[in-house]
């Protein structure tokens, strides 16, 4: 008895492909948690040395005891400057500090300046950059929050704040905060994006397409954002548009091998194979050290019973990434078709630990079965 995975082609298929795209998209959702975070820091960093260049503050002295110089040295007494003076002297150095780069100094300064009783919102915004810079994102959070309070029109304290959020995990508040700075500033395209971004990874994806609508407007060539989109439409069931952005991502940066691997993956669910197999080539030479392209090309493969080419892409993905538990099962797939069935067993049960591991107990649940296709037909 030959050895039928279970159920038709096109469902094995789909049920592959639903299973790798949950995982994928939480690992999008880390690119954007890791990326943009650092990018949105340093847009924050420019868009302060800017206004730095239009309204120069000059350079703070060190925080040192100033003297008179008009009596002896033996009887110099400190001149000690009122509270709220000293509270500006320190907010003025913390300025400095910052912009020069010296983020810890900048720190201490600032927080003097607040314990002399200083309470602007300008300087709770600069103590919170302070602390996202020295990635202390709960402080963030907390002095930024007073930052909002004193003044709720400052669109980048709501910005710095969301930043703080999404590194604290907090998804929907650094949505909320990105689309509040986007709606005070909204000309700003950062806080555009920044929302964009942030909606993809809460999977709000209707309203990500609205933001990188605008983003993409005025910035046309932005391969990145206009594939970010396309994976929204995706998302949302609009497989055309999607597979559009994609094909234009690709046109823009023909370079980037994560546009042909998203195109090819379109390719798949609109069950254009032989489409989707020359992208996973180019994604391949592209990137030849990323199991992504050969998993996929394994998987066009499989899908055209070419089960020993297959297998082939499916080792050289294990090779990069050995303990990757849905390629365990498509290899064990393509033996049980090749009847290697040992081979197919010891790969399927991997797939089957590594799945129960993760606490994945559906995809567990699901090589089991094929296990047992397995079993009645040997």
């Amino acid at each position: 008895m030959a050895y039928e995975p279970v159920g038709s082609m096109r469902e094995i298929e789909s049920s592959y492909l639903r299973r790798r795209e949950r995982r994928e998209t939480t690992q999008r959702q880390v690119k954007y948690e890791n990326q943009q975070t650092r990018r949105r820091l340093e847009s924050a960093r420019l868009e302060r040395e800017i206004e730095s260049r239009r309204n120069p503050i000059p350079a703070a002295a060190e925080d040192v005891a100033t003297y008179s110089t008009d009596i002896p040295v033996a009887v110099k007494p400190r001149q000690i400057a009122p509270v709220a003076d000293r509270g500006t002297e320190y907010h003025e150095q913390a300025t400095a500090h910052f912009r020069s780069g010296n983020y810890e100094r900048a720190m201490s300064s600032a927080e003097s300046a607040v314990n002399y009783g200083r309470k602007s919102a300008d300087l709770f915004l600069l103590l919170g950059l302070c602390y996202l810079e020295l990635e202390r994102t709960g402080a963030a959070v907390n002095i930024l929050n007073r930052a909002v309070k004193a003044n709720k029109s400052n669109a980048e304290a709501y910005f710095a704040r969301g930043v703080a959020c999404e590194a604290k995990k907090r998804t929907a508040d650094a949505c909320d905060d990105f689309l509040k700075a986007a709606e005070l500033a909204p000309s700003k395209i950062e806080y555009r994006m920044s929302a964009a971004c942030a909606l993809l990874g809460s999977g709000r994806f209707t309203e990500a397409i609205a933001e990188f609508d605008f983003v993409i407007a005025q910035k046309p060539i932005d391969a990145d954002s206009v594939s970010d989109r396309g994976y929204c439409y995706e998302q949302t069931g609009q497989l055309a548009e999607a597979f559009q952005d994609y094909d234009n991502a690709v046109s823009i940066n023909p370079d980037d091998w994560h546009h042909y691997f998203d195109r090819g993956q379109m390719h798949l669910e609109m069950n254009r194979v032989t489409d989707a197999h020359g992208d996973f080539e180019t994604v391949i030479r592209l990137a030849p050290d990323r199991p992504q392209g050969y998993r996929r090309r394994g998987l066009c493969l499989f899908s055209a019973g070419d089960y020993s080419g297959a297998k082939y892409d499916f080792e050289k993905a294990l090779a990069l990434e050995p303990h990757d538990a849905e390629t365990h099962l498509a290899l064990g797939d393509c033996l049980g078709r090749l009847g290697q069935f040992k081979e197919a067993m010891k790969n399927l049960s991997r797939s089957e630990q590594l799945s129960r591991r993760a606490g994945d107990l559906e995809s567990a649940d699901f090589v089991s079965e094929r296990i047992r296709g397995l079993l009645r037909a040997n």
